[in-house]
């Protein structure tokens, strides 16, 4: 496999500002991104580019390396027989599968190769510290329901279970509806998670590395409201939930219409008001910095059907009237300095730069990563199918 050399975030001097700076306490001489308030000349665009066609409309999963090897499957409907493809693709520009990663052998893997009814598909992919590629399968034989996570490392090209169906029931308390379950998994630097709801339950899963094998302990995530009758229910059918830095989660709560940050201990608190914000909208990146982003599609804005007391709202961030203001498609990059001040810029569909082919009033992005090899972000728009990067530019 292709590999390219890890490169730092960086701002070029010729007018290119990558999406994230490196850290503001690093002794590096290069500089971080212009401060949403900065006041440098310039017209601030996202130049679009397109990485590979894929099928429209398909629900379809991406994840990136610290290589900048890009990997994805997508959930074919109804399920192809033998599986879905996982294809990777390095510096060549050349898609390949991944032969491990097909449907019977990842079934061989969780030990139900001999079962003829035995049948499971990809349903979300994340990259791990050491760049090991996490899979979630379910799936189920006539009587036994599968939902796995097995660890496909490319070095060597095994594929091996770190976390077996019993092992997750067990953790969530799901039991037999562990079946009607929507599992997605999360990352960022050390920090994995599984994220599984239906209509009736959801929960999160820590995964840390057993201190002993190859296998993965599952820390459940009990949340801890604010106050008792401010719950996050988590079962949303959407992806609206992201890893964040310094192990936290980062959640777009659509009935409330706000952004809120998730502890490890379960905590929580509201950091960004979203009324009146597209629901088009993917569910944040970030860095290790604490910046993070979005991107928006055109969609019906976001009301809050439940209002939120005064003490529990966060006390900066856009107003509800500036996002009313947008046009669509958006980019949204919101920082914090020191004394956790937020500071949130926008980018407007006038300013993004895209090929005369890709249509951006149909622009649907879904699922958002930051490549940390260039610092540019990479989405796949469900309208045309395409793979898209996004690289944010001062001219």
């Amino acid at each position: 496999m292709n590999r390219r050399s890890a490169m730092p975030f960086i701002l070029l001097a010729c007018g290119i500002a990558l999406l994230f700076g490196c850290d503001r306490g690093s002794s590096s001489s290069q500089s971080a991104p212009p401060a949403a308030g900065d006041s440098s000349p310039g017209r601030r665009t996202i130049e679009i580019s397109l990485i590979a066609p894929l099928l429209p409309r398909l629900r379809t999963h991406i994840a990136v390396d610290s290589h900048g090897n890009l990997y994805w499957v997508q959930e074919s409907d109804p399920p192809a027989e033998g599986g879905d493809l996982m294809f990777v693709m390095g510096d060549s520009g050349v898609p390949q599968t991944i032969p491990a990663l097909s449907g019977r052998r990842l079934m061989a893997s969780l030990g139900t190769g001999n079962d003829k009814n035995a049948a499971g598909a990809i349903r979300s992919i994340v990259i791990g510290l050491h760049d090991e590629l996490y899979v979630l399968v379910t799936g189920g034989t006539r009587h036994v329901p599968i939902c796995a996570v097995t660890r496909y490392t490319p070095a060597d090209g095994k594929v091996q279970m770190v976390a077996d169906t019993r092992q997750i029931i067990d953790a969530t308390g799901m039991g037999a509806s562990i079946d009607l379950a929507r599992g997605t998994l999360l990352g960022q630097g050390q920090d994995l998670w599984l994220w599984l709801r239906h209509s009736d339950a959801a929960v999160v899963l820590q995964l840390i590395p057993a201190a002993v094998g190859n296998g993965i302990e599952l820390r459940r995530v009990a949340l801890k409201p604010p106050m008792r009758s401010l719950t996050l229910p988590l079962n949303d059918e959407q992806e609206d939930l992201a890893a964040g830095p310094e192990h936290t989660l980062l959640y777009i709560d659509r009935r409330r219409a706000m952004l809120w940050r998730i502890q490890a201990s379960g905590e929580y608190a509201a950091v960004q008001s979203m009324e009146g914000f597209s629901s088009g909208l993917t569910a944040p990146a970030s860095d290790m910095a604490g910046r993070f982003c979005w991107i928006a599609g055109d969609g019906d804005p976001l009301v809050p059907k439940a209002a939120l007391p005064p003490d529990v709202l966060p006390h900066d961030g856009e107003a509800p009237m500036a996002w009313g203001q947008l046009a669509y498609p958006a980019f949204v990059q919101v920082e914090s300095d020191e004394a956790h001040k937020q500071t949130v810029f926008t980018i407007k569909r006038d300013d993004f730069i895209a090929p005369a082919t890709l249509p951006m009033q149909d622009f649907q992005p879904r699922q958002l990563l930051l490549d940390g090899t260039n610092g540019s972000l990479i989405t796949f728009d469900a309208a045309s199918g395409e793979l898209v990067r996004l690289k944010l530019a001062i001219k």
